[in-house]
C-alpha cells in the first residue's frame, strides 16, 4: 500500500512472504536440509525538499525467518543446515542532495539487529558436547551499522564533461559463523575510493580512471574454521587490495 501525502511526499507499507527450496548435497552421510521461509514487513516514507534538491527516504523493516539455511564447514566439506527461528529488524536512511547543478552528495545509513531467536547446533570445534544454544547470537554477515557516503562534482565543456567522485564506506564488526567467535569475524573497517571520468559531448565515448580501497587494508569477506578434530585450516576469502582501474568505451547509438 502507498499514499501520496503530497506531490513531494509518499508513505508506504508492505507485507510479503517467500521461500528458498530445500535440498541435499552430493556428499556421503550429508543430511538433507529443509526449505527456508520468510515473512517480511516494511514501512517507509519517500520525500523531496527544496525544489527537488534534497531527497530523503527512510524505511523500517522486520523479517521473520523459519529454517534459515546456513552454510558451514564440517569434516573438510561445505554443508548446509537449517537454523530454527531468526529475525532481522532495522532502519535505513537514504539522503541525496544536489546543492548546485554540478555537485551531488549522497549518504546512506543502516542500523540492523539480526539474530537467532531459536537455534541450537553442535560446535565442530568442540566435538562431543551437547548442542549449544545460539539464541541471541548475531546472524552471519550482518553488521549492526553501516555508513556509505559519496560526493561527485562535474564540469561541463563544449567538447564533453569531466566528473570527479569519491566514496567512503564504513562497516561495524561482522561475524561469519553462527557461534560468533572472534576467529570467524571481521572487525569494523572502512574503505575509500575515488574516480575521474570524461564523457564526450555527444555521449558516444568515455574514459575513466579509478582507485578502490585506498587504505590498502586487509578485509575478510569470508572466514570459516575447519574441523578441529581433523586440524583443518581456516577457509578465508579477502576483499580486493588497493586496486587501480582504467576503462574506456564507445556507445553505438
Amino acid at each position: 500500500m502507498d499514499w501520496n501525502v503530497t506531490e513531494e511526499s509518499m508513505l508506504y507499507a508492505s507485507v510479503s512472504t517467500g521461500f528458498k527450496s530445500g535440498g541435499f548435497l552430493q556428499i556421503e552421510a550429508a543430511e538433507p536440509y529443509d526449505e527456508e521461509t520468510v515473512t517480511a514487513y516494511e514501512i517507509g516514507s519517500k520525500n523531496r525538499f527544496f525544489d527537488n534538491r534534497l531527497q530523503a527516504n527512510i524505511s523500517a523493516y522486520y523479517y521473520d525467518y523459519t529454517d534459515m539455511q546456513l552454510r558451514t564447514i564440517r569434516d573438510l566439506n561445505s554443508i548446509v543446515s537449517n537454523a530454527g527461528e531468526s529475525e532481522i529488524k532495522g532502519i535505513e536512511l537514504e539522503l541525496t542532495g544536489q546543492p548546485t547543478d554540478a555537485l551531488q552528495l549522497t549518504a546512506n545509513f543502516a542500523f540492523t539487529n539480526a539474530e537467532f531467536t531459536d537455534y541450537s547446533a553442535d560446535d565442530p570445534q568442540v566435538p562431543g558436547l551437547e548442542p549449544e544454544d545460539l539464541s541471541g547470537n548475531s546472524l552471519p554477515r550482518s553488521p549492526d551499522s553501516t555508513v556509505n557516503l559519496s560526493a561527485a562534482y562535474s564540469w561541463d565543456f563544449d567538447f564533453g564533461s569531466l566528473t570527479a567522485s569519491a566514496n567512503y564506506y564504513w562497516s561495524d564488526k561482522v561475524y561469519f559463523g553462527p557461534f560468533n567467535v572472534s576467529e570467524e569475524s571481521q572487525d569494523s573497517y572502512h574503505r575509500t575510493g575515488a574516480r575521474l571520468s570524461f564523457d564526450s559531448a555527444d555521449d558516444t565515448w568515455y574514459v575513466a580512471a579509478a582507485v578502490s580501497n585506498i587504505e590498502d587494508d586487509e578485509v575478510a569477506s569470508q572466514l570459516m574454521l575447519g574441523d578441529a578434530t581433523l586440524r583443518t585450516a581456516t577457509n578465508a576469502q579477502w576483499q580486493s587490495p588497493r586496486t587501480y582501474t582504467l576503462t574506456a568505451g564507445y556507445r553505438f547509438h
